[in-house]
């Protein structure tokens, strides 16, 4: 998973949404909190969503990890939600309030979730062009295929994937880690 902006510097850093907080309440304190999207640069995977790092803007702080789900899952799907917090990344006390605010940004602005989707599209036409310099960037950053490197710990091979898709670690990308 790789943000956005690192990928598409001028986009990311224009389109990235950010909510503000006017006046503190029981759930988020008054702040400026930055939605980041990372997204998979596996050019073999189509995972059709997108993770969520919630920033703090007034004190650098992250506060939340959300996954998120272009489509609703099926009946039989191994995540029943779209949108849930990722219990494999950094969370706050403030996580859940983020997440329903994310939820309500989606729904009240359709345009915000049609942006992401593009730019989902945007990072996966440019990993299917071998001369794209996105390529270049994810090189980088460490992956040299495309798959990010795992950080040096042990991951349950039976727990869930970290890159969101819902299938445990063993029968995902397992086989792709380069440590």
């Amino acid at each position: 998973m790789m943000p956005f902006h690192e990928l598409f510097p001028e986009i990311g850093l224009s389109e990235t949404r950010s909510a503000r907080v006017m006046q503190h309440d029981e759930k988020l304190p008054v702040d400026s909190y930055g939605f980041v999207e990372l997204f998979c640069v596996d050019p073999k995977c189509d995972c059709r969503r997108v993770m969520i790092n919630v920033l703090s803007e007034d004190r650098p702080a992250h506060l939340a990890t959300i996954n998120h789900a272009f489509e609703p899952p099926g009946p039989d799907a191994p995540v029943p939600e779209q949108t849930f917090l990722d219990p494999l990344n950094r969370q706050s006390r403030h996580s859940q309030a983020l997440m329903d605010m994310f939820k309500d940004l989606l729904s009240l602005d359709a345009a915000y979730g049609q942006r992401i989707e593009r730019h989902y599209r945007m990072v996966k036409d440019a990993l299917a062009d071998p001369v794209h310099p996105i390529h270049a960037i994810v090189r980088s950053a460490g992956a040299a295929d495309g798959t990010q490197k795992l950080a040096l710990r042990a991951i349950d091979p039976y727990a869930p994937c970290p890159c969101g898709s819902g299938k445990k670690y063993k029968w995902c990308c397992h086989d792709k880690r380069h440590v």
